[in-house]
């Protein structure tokens, strides 16, 4: 027979393990969404991302919310060997307009802010521009194929390329862009 006193003991150990789980779980989902999330915007949130001095972007992954009518980016960085001289463009295009935009000569891509607009339901954007120093972009530059409208992309460059330029279509009907990623050979 068990006493009550040693029941009473069970239930609360019990109760405080399930307690302590509880806490680390969501420790563990706060710790995840803040750190662990991927995303360098909220979907109708404004975007800056700049990479650390000496990178430059070479891969782009996004996410479309039919609800939202926008588009969530994350970005990736690689070394290019020293960077100087570095600038944001003004914006590149005007909301619901196709634009193509490339680095000046011997820069790369190593930022990008975005602002969305509900009325649009479109982003315009700005890109930071950084001159390498030491040498030069090569010649040997390729474009992505294009993204699709409303699903999720992942563009990245081969060993030893970075972002330069970017194309984008926007689609009135779908409330999404299209874009394609130039990418050149660093030397």
């Amino acid at each position: 027979m068990v006493s009550r006193r040693s029941s009473k003991l069970d239930t609360y150990l019990l109760h405080k393990r399930f307690q302590m789980q509880y806490t680390v779980i969501s420790i563990l989902t706060v710790v995840g969404i803040k750190y662990g999330s991927a995303w360098k915007n909220q979907f109708d949130q404004l975007l800056h991302f700049d990479c650390p001095d000496g990178q430059g972007i070479y891969q782009i992954k996004g996410t479309h919310s039919t609800g939202h009518k926008d588009r969530r980016f994350d970005f990736k960085c690689r070394s290019v060997g020293g960077q100087q001289n570095c600038a944001y463009t003004g914006f590149v295009n005007n909301f619901d307009r196709t634009f193509a935009f490339q680095c000046p000569r011997n820069t790369y891509i190593a930022g990008v802010i975005s602002e969305h607009n509900n009325g649009s339901e479109d982003r315009r954007f700005k890109f930071r521009c950084c001159e390498k120093s030491a040498s030069s972009l090569a010649n040997s530059c390729y474009y992505t194929s294009n993204t699709a409208l409303l699903g999720t992309f992942a563009r990245t460059a081969e060993v030893g390329f970075i972002l330069k330029g970017v194309i984008s279509q926007h689609s009135n009907k779908h409330e999404d862009r299209i874009f394609w990623f130039e990418f050149c050979k660093l030397s």
